[in-house]
């Protein structure tokens, strides 16, 4: 795999090294800066005041945060869904996107385990799990899952590291194992993307229950699926763009024809789930707001990406695929775990308000998680390869 330092198949010269990419970016650059100096001040503030500066309470543990948590989990389902479809099926034709699904699997959940250290009231206990064992709580199983997935993460990350340093000879060693991780990783990824889910499940009478559900956990797995495609079509057509080059339209095309096979899966599961249960069929008839958050995640999340991924012609858009991805990405991703963690749960008698540094905290972390990536990009070989011969992958079926 080249570095992104060379000049594409069409002759325009590229952006590459951090301060040259930052610098052709100045509006982003500015917010990066921004976002550091205030996740810098935000974190010395929560540390210093706790918990208090949050609407959380003795009665309402989980929110806002918890809610980002969820989002980044299934975004972060590009990993193992693209490492799967490479080293396991062979589908060799992704191996340009395999790295950068990689980095923002990792990104995204050091980001969770950074998040849950902001939400834990006494955040030093976050390494409790490892010797205080406690064998009948989910929450155990998601733990270490997530500890050991990281790992791997971190560890499938090593070969960038070995052929920025040309260490040739460690790298065809290392690469022996990958096929190792990778299955690793995609059974640790699917036990906790389920047993996130699963947790809701003891929960039956706190849940509005056009989200609870004894198949959560299946939902879970397969959102995290299409999210994940969605996720590397956004992602590789954002840094296209970034880096003034031609996105591998063909392959972004293929992940859409695949999601809407699994779109598709999650929409006939959840409408016969709805229709299999009484309290969720009484629930939809409510007309209430959870109602309408139900049909905007779904008709927005689901229903529209189906038609639009179905199209060919939006799967040939550059703005076409953006558009469906991002739709995806937010509402049947993203609103998704908000409805999951916040709208569907009874938070009385207390109730609960996000504050302010709540909200602030999700457009800071995010902003410098999407700063990092653009610098570890610049470092390490982890987007396609942009010489002529890559140049077909770019090309639109007909």
């Amino acid at each position: 795999m080249t570095t992104n330092n060379e000049f594409d198949y069409s002759g325009k010269k590229l952006v590459h090294g951090p301060v040259r990419a930052f610098k052709h970016h100045p509006v982003f650059s500015g917010l990066f800066v921004m976002a550091f100096v205030g996740f810098i001040l935000l974190a010395i503030y929560r540390f210093s005041v706790g918990l208090g500066l949050t609407g959380l309470n003795d009665r309402t543990a989980w929110g806002l945060w918890t809610a980002l948590k969820l989002s980044l989990v299934v975004v972060s389902g590009c990993a193992f869904t693209l490492t799967g479809m490479v080293y396991i099926f062979k589908m060799e034709r992704y191996r340009p996107l395999v790295r950068s699904a990689a980095l923002v699997g990792l990104l995204g959940y050091s980001t969770f385990s950074i998040t849950l250290i902001f939400e834990l009231g006494w955040p030093w206990r976050i390494i409790h799990p490892i010797w205080m064992h406690n064998y009948h709580s989910i929450l155990f199983e998601v733990a270490w899952c997530v500890m050991l997935y990281l790992t791997v993460l971190s560890l499938e990350f090593i070969p960038n590291i070995l052929e920025r340093l040309q260490k040739f000879k460690f790298l065809k060693t290392f690469n022996k194992a990958t096929p190792t991780l990778v299955i690793a990783g995609i059974i640790l990824s699917i036990l906790h993307q389920s047993s996130l889910g699963s947790m809701f499940v003891i929960a039956p009478f706190k849940m509005n229950h056009l989200w609870f559900s004894p198949w959560i956990g299946p939902f879970f797995i397969i959102s995290a699926v299409f999210c994940g495609f969605a996720m590397v079509i956004l992602i590789e057509l954002l840094m296209a763009a970034f880096d003034r080059r031609q996105p591998h339209l063909k392959l972004l095309n293929e992940l859409g024809r695949y999601s809407v096979a699994f779109l598709g899966l999650y929409l006939g599961f959840k409408i016969v789930d709805i229709l299999g249960r009484g309290s969720a069929r009484q629930a939809f008839a409510a007309s209430d707001i959870h109602t309408f958050l139900f049909f905007v995640e779904i008709g927005l999340g689901i229903v529209l990406p189906i038609i639009l991924y179905a199209n060919r012609k939006m799967r040939r858009s550059p703005k076409g695929l953006a558009l469906t991805a991002s739709l995806v990405i937010l509402f049947g991703g993203v609103l998704n775990r908000f409805n999951v963690s916040v709208t569907a749960i009874d938070h009385s008698p207390l109730g609960y308000t996000p504050t302010f540094i709540e909200y602030i905290y999700i457009p800071l972390i995010l902003v410098l998680v999407a700063g990092i990536y653009v610098i570890i990009t610049r470092f390490f070989p982890i987007l396609p390869a942009l010489d002529p011969l890559h140049s077909a992958a770019r090309t639109p079926d007909k």
